[in-house]
């Protein structure tokens, strides 16, 4: 009997002990159980003082990007524009489209070519002659005239188009070629003078004949003869220069079996000694030249 009491106050003994230490169960902040909140104040986080740095270009201040606009664009001239043979009556120039050569002999129009200088970088550049094709030809390379000139007439266009392909401009050369050919004429010459002088200003007239079998016998100015006066430098030849200009002669008078021409012509305007012939022909294209006594004339210019 008192042996279980002793077991029971010892079981009784540790119950008490265990419900008045706190540490045994639950930790030091269990003080009745219930379990103490976090001292974390909720809400209280810092937010970051730094905000998001956003892109660094501005919205609406970006540099829009400005294309420099072409000032050549539109440019459809040339700077310069030569042939290889034929004399120019008038210096080239960029805003003058039309142009005219001196009388070509055929031996030099032959294999003649053209050189056009682009104004502009990008231009498209094609020549033709006459009714023919457009073809390409490039800026500062002389370019072969395709077809090559034909006897009389012809044309020679250039056609430049500009870097943006909105303005065309056409210049424009106009050659005559002729050939030579004694025998087209039975006879011509250059009647009188053999030489002449003048002032500057002046005029002297001159006087040329021809004979075509069939004909120049009948009385009156011959059908179908063509009669010219030529002048040209000093030192050259009409049959093989090109710097020879020709004037149409009219018909004087019936010398015979012979027709004979005139013509007054208005001495140059520099002083110098100038050569002269007559020339004549049956279609105005094959020309026989008349001289004096085998000599072309001689003419003297002064003040």
């Amino acid at each position: 009997m008192k042996k279980r009491h002793l077991v029971l106050f010892a079981i009784c003994s540790a119950v008490l002990i265990q419900c008045s230490n706190p540490s045994a169960s639950g930790g030091a902040g269990d003080t009745d159980g219930t379990e103490t909140p976090g001292t974390e104040t909720p809400g209280t986080e810092t937010p970051g003082t730094t905000p998001e740095t956003p892109d660094a270009g501005t919205p609406g201040t970006e540099t829009p990007v400005t294309e420099t606009p072409n000032p050549d664009a539109k440019n459809c001239s040339l700077t310069d524009l030569v042939t290889s043979a034929g004399y120019w009556e008038t210096a080239f120039a960029s805003e003058t489209t039309s142009y005219s050569l001196l009388e070509i002999p055929q031996t030099s129009a032959t294999g003649m070519t053209c050189t056009a200088t682009a104004g502009a970088t990008g231009q498209t550049l094609k020549i033709k002659v006459n009714s023919g094709d457009l073809t390409a030809m490039t800026s500062g390379t002389a370019a072969a005239l395709n077809p090559a000139l034909e006897l009389g007439d012809n044309t020679v266009t250039i056609s430049v188009v500009s870097p943006d392909g909105t303005e065309t401009r056409d210049y424009t050369v106009t050659a005559r070629v002729f050939k030579v050919d004694a025998s087209v004429v039975g006879f011509g010459n250059i009647q009188n003078p053999g030489s002449a002088s003048g002032s500057v200003g002046g005029s002297r007239t001159f006087y040329g004949q021809v004979y075509v079998s069939g004909i120049t016998e009948s009385a009156g100015a011959p059908a179908g003869i063509h009669a010219q006066f030529a002048v040209g430098p000093d030192g050259t030849d009409p049959r093989t220069g090109d710097r020879w200009r020709y004037y149409n002669a009219s018909w004087h008078v019936q010398a015979d079996n012979n027709d004979e021409f005139e013509y007054t012509l208005t001495l140059p305007g520099a002083t110098g000694t100038y050569k002269y012939a007559f020339r004549y022909s049956q279609d105005g294209k094959t020309w026989a030249y008349g001289d004096f006594g085998g000599q072309l004339g001689t003419l003297t210019v002064t003040n």
